[in-house]
Parts: structure tokens; C-alpha cells; sequence
């Protein structure tokens, strides 16, 4: 079976976890990673994003994906790493992750987590609303099955997802951790900003 594969993420920060006896590798906003492998889990952390649990049954292979914002906007990013943090990007990339390490497209199945509401800036645009809506939309578009979904509230959440047995664990974080969690939200989408903006603008 494939090893764990990672895309746009940071240095492999893959711990062991003894509650289940299993390595886990985390993966990071603008990533997605994929594995075979028994006792191995992929985890991240939500606020108002999105993670996608995508898995092939009959493979026993599947992987997660984490976005922060719906759809790319005219222009679009600049970088990969940008595109990846757009949810029509990190679906059709982890889609065919999945099938170039060999699983077939029509047995795939899902599990939505994510699009909370962690900020009171959120509240008059609920992009966590809108993340889980198009996750859901795009899952139903693409005749892809969501076994389960965990959506919305305005509590951040830990995912952490075996895709050997397609077992996903959610865990609702303490309401006190969200800003910290809404800060590294802002961080990255403020990141984006500037990069969309610089990128208009010609220097002579």
C-alpha cells in the first residue's frame, strides 16, 4: 500500500499517538495527504475550513484535504500553495492523488468536517457556511456518497481519519482555543490577500 503522500504542506511532523497505537501525520491549511498504510491516521485542525475524508473501500486507501475558502476568485492565487487553499483546487487534487495510486473514482465515499463560525468577524459572512456548502455541492455534483458530516456549530475541531478502515474521530475543541484557531485562519487568508493584490499591480 502507498505510503503517505503530502502536497503543499510543511516538513512531515508525523508523531505516534499510543490512545491508537497508530502514527499520525498532520496536515496543514493548503495541504492534503494520502495513505494505505495500516495503523497510520492523517489529523488536522478546523475552524471555519474544511476537511474533505475521501476513501475507496475496496482499495482501503484514502486521504483528507483542509481549505480555507470556497472557490478561487477572478485572478485566482499565484501559487500552488495559494490554489490549495481554494476548495475547487483541493478536491480535484486529492481526487486524482487518489486515482493515480490506483483507486477508482465511482467507490469513492466521504466524510465532511469544519465550517465553523470561531469569530464574531465571521458573523456577518459565514464563510464557514459557505465551505461546508461547498464541499457538500461538490461532493453532489460529483455523485461522490458522504457517509458522515460534522458541520458548523462555533466550536474549532480535531479530525483525525484512518483511511485503512475509513474511521474518522472528531474531537470539539475547547471554545477558548478559537481564537487562537481564528488567527491562524486570518493569517493565511490575509497572506492570500496580498498576493492577489500584489500581483495586479506592475512595477518599472
Amino acid at each position: 500500500m502507498p505510503e503517505a503522500a503530502l502536497s503543499g504542506a510543511r516538513p512531515s511532523r508525523a508523531y505516534f499517538d499510543s490512545r491508537f497505537d497508530a502514527m499520525v501525520q498532520p496536515v496543514a491549511p493548503g495541504a492534503h495527504a494520502i495513505s494505505g498504510a495500516q495503523n497510520e491516521m492523517l489529523s488536522t485542525v478546523l475552524g471555519s475550513c474544511i476537511a474533505v475524508c475521501l476513501r475507496d473501500e475496496k482499495r482501503r486507501l484514502g486521504g483528507l484535504n483542509h481549505f480555507m475558502l470556497p472557490a478561487m476568485a477572478d485572478g485566482g492565487p499565484q501559487t500552488a500553495r495559494d490554489a490549495m487553499l481554494y476548495g475547487d483546487t483541493a478536491m480535484e487534487v486529492l481526487i486524482n492523488a487518489l486515482m493515480r495510486a490506483g483507486c477508482d473514482r465511482r467507490n469513492l465515499e466521504a466524510k465532511v468536517f469544519g465550517g465553523a463560525r470561531i469569530s464574531a468577524a465571521f458573523d456577518q459572512s459565514p464563510i464557514g457556511d459557505r465551505n461546508a456548502r461547498f464541499a457538500l455541492d461538490f461532493l453532489s455534483q460529483e455523485q461522490i456518497t458522504v457517509r458522515s458530516r460534522d458541520t458548523g456549530g462555533t466550536s474549532p475541531r480535531r479530525v483525525l481519519f484512518e483511511p485503512w478502515t475509513g474511521r474518522a474521530l472528531v474531537q470539539h475543541i475547547d471554545p477558548l482555543a478559537s481564537a487562537e484557531v481564528a488567527r491562524e485562519e486570518a493569517r493565511h487568508q490575509a497572506a492570500i490577500s496580498v498576493r492577489r493584490t500584489s500581483s495586479s499591480v506592475e512595477l518599472f
